[in-house]
């Protein structure tokens, strides 16, 4: 078995090194995070909106934070600022996994959508040309973000040139949220007191959203599975009677039979009633 090609092709077991520890850590810790802040949200919104911003990222910390900075309670530079390191901080962990891993975290991501599987085979070659300006409008356009980071850095865009675009990028969309919040004023800041005001019946209405359908994507994709599952099962029951079913012993899908005087209907006794033509005695 040691000289068989298909051995010989696998490659060896990679060990996992502290950059590996750190790169994939970044995402998890991104992802724990963005889960538990939603805690925060009612609480913080309509009292420390800028904190917010840093901690989570979210639009509507940087629309309200601008609505602060309108009613004189924010700095419009540190709304600014906390919304593009909020937004744009983990983001480097994906471009990084990207570069450290290829195009397999693209698949990773991609495995249950086909739309998003098309797109990452064309894209390594665009986003090697254009991936600096498709970070530009990275809010702009429908592909989730999340597969641009990772696709610039399988596709070898540089850690210094994704740094400089990403961040304009955020820049763009932070300015227009907190722009919003400032010519709205303080309308928006009313709007988030009173969230922050009834913050414990929202937090629990999210933590029962969020459980609601976790619940129902746990449901779909276990489903998913199982029909698939059901699907690959059939297709190999089917194969196996086309093979067995559509054939005789022999392959040649005749068989011989004896007649009732012990012949096999051509005057020659067989050794073996109901033998295949192909297992007769010679």
């Amino acid at each position: 078995m040691g000289d068989d090609p298909i051995d010989a092709e696998v490659e060896p077991r990679r060990r996992i090194s502290a950059l590996d520890v750190l790169c994939v850590g970044g995402i998890v810790v991104g992802i724990i995070r963005a889960w538990v802040t939603l805690a925060f949200v009612p609480k913080l919104l309509g009292t420390h909106p800028v904190l917010l911003e840093m901690l989570r990222g979210s639009t509507s910390s940087m629309v309200t934070a601008g609505a602060f900075a309108r009613d004189g309670r924010a700095s419009l530079v540190a709304a600014i600022a906390a919304g593009v390191l909020g937004l744009g901080f983990f983001s480097v962990f994906y471009w990084w996994a990207g570069r450290r891993y290829g195009n397999r975290v693209l698949a990773f991501y991609t495995q249950r959508n086909p739309r998003y599987e098309r797109w990452v085979e064309r894209s390594e070659s665009f986003l090697a040309r254009w991936g600096g300006l498709t970070l530009i409008v990275q809010y702009f356009q429908p592909i989730p973000n999340v597969l641009l980071y990772i696709g610039t850095g399988a596709a070898g865009l540089p850690l210094w040139q994704f740094v400089i675009c990403n961040t304009i990028g955020c820049l763009l969309w932070v300015g227009l949220a907190v722009g919003l919040g400032y010519s709205i004023g303080h309308p928006a800041v009313h709007v988030a007191q009173q969230i922050s005001h009834y913050s414990l019946y929202v937090t629990i209405g999210l933590v029962v959203v969020v459980m609601v359908y976790a619940g129902w994507r746990a449901s779909r994709d276990a489903q998913r599975a199982e029909s698939t599952g059901s699907s690959e099962t059939a297709g190999e029951e089917q194969r196996d009677a086309d093979d067995s079913g559509g054939t005789g012993h022999d392959g040649t899908g005749i068989v011989e039979h004896a007649t009732d005087d012990g012949t096999d209907g051509h005057g020659n006794e067989p050794a073996t009633q109901g033998r295949t033509l192909g297992g007769r005695g010679t």
